[in-house]
């Protein structure tokens, strides 16, 4: 499949899970395959994955969704070090890499509920059904806040930082 996506000479490649069911040993040569188009071809690759600890090595940026609803974007840094959005903080909870710790057999950290169906999605956050931290506020859908480049759109972030202030003198505007 990744022979065929790149036999028209793509400038963008989008690889949706390209590693999903592959050996480890596997896994490394796709991606270092798409880390070299990237670099040696110029091409943009626009990876979507749900193994985190996988594309940690390869993203300077992560977008994170939920339901098709965007949640939050930043520096890969900045998602795994202080991630502000609670689904944001699941997923960087269940990953083995940070659950070394735990004893074996032990349960992984997991949100309660399950992803609804796109025929009844829930209105506002996506994720009110299921975040520990819902309240009324979230029946209605938040807008994306920026916080000095690090992007979430959640009414009750897990860090309440201060947005950066639009349209102030002296104070640089990010979208």
């Amino acid at each position: 499949m990744i022979a065929i996506a790149l036999a028209r000479k793509p400038i963008l490649l989008i690889a949706d899970e390209p590693t999903a069911a592959m050996e480890t040993t596997n896994q490394g040569q796709i991606f270092r395959l798409l880390a070299s188009l990237n670099q040696l071809k110029n091409m943009g690759i626009l990876l979507i994955s749900h193994d985190l600890d996988n594309i940690t090595n390869w993203t300077h940026t992560i977008t994170v969704m939920y339901s098709g609803q965007f949640v939050e974007a930043g520096t890969t840094e900045q998602i795994f070090k202080k991630p502000l959005h609670p689904y944001t903080r699941a997923l960087v909870d269940s990953s083995p890499s940070a659950n070394f710790h735990l004893p074996a057999k032990s349960r992984l950290m997991a949100l309660p509920g399950s992803i609804p169906i796109l025929q009844h999605l829930p209105i506002g956050c996506r994720l009110g059904p299921r975040c520990p931290r819902a309240q009324q506020a979230c029946v209605k859908a938040p807008s994306a806040t920026n916080f000095h480049g690090h992007k979430v759109s959640c009414h009750f972030p897990l860090t309440p930082l201060k947005p950066l202030r639009k349209g102030i003198k002296g104070v640089s505007k990010h979208d």
